[in-house]
């Protein structure tokens, strides 16, 4: 099935106020997409003589009985894939991490794709290979 049509169906049948949510399954917590649509707010301060400028984003929409704006549905429907996507590298990368730590590896630096360990230790070559393997 085509990925936008996919994903435009599940932008366009979340709940109004409430986003996508799903399970992480890295650890299981709960994960809520909620974008909303905004617009830009500058907020100006002049405090001892010196003068502050900030900007923030503020919902367009007006908000429900609980604060909450509206989905914005076309936005949702374009961050969807790239970020389910994310969420199962990012999986991934944890559990390649636990695996080596279970292995017997204490100091690994990982970098997007790629686990650095430590080299000398007999017998870490095939732990590696079997961790990921396995995953």
């Amino acid at each position: 099935m085509d990925t936008f049509l996919v994903t435009r169906k599940i932008a366009w049948g979340v709940p109004q106020y409430e986003g996508f949510t799903f399970t992480d399954p890295f650890d299981q917590s709960p994960v809520i997409w909620y974008p909303v649509r905004v617009s830009e707010h500058e907020i100006r301060s002049n405090t001892k003589g010196e003068s502050y400028k900030l900007k923030t984003d503020v919902p367009m929409d007006p908000l429900n009985a609980e604060g909450r704006a509206d989905v914005n549905r076309y936005k949702l429907q374009q961050e969807l894939a790239p970020m389910l996507v994310h969420a199962m590298d990012s999986a991934f990368s944890g559990f390649v991490i636990e695996g080596l730590v279970e292995r017997g590896d204490k100091t690994i630096v990982a970098l997007f794709d790629c686990w650095f360990v430590q080299e000398g230790c007999t017998g870490r070559e095939e732990r590696r290979a079997r961790c990921l393997e396995q995953c």
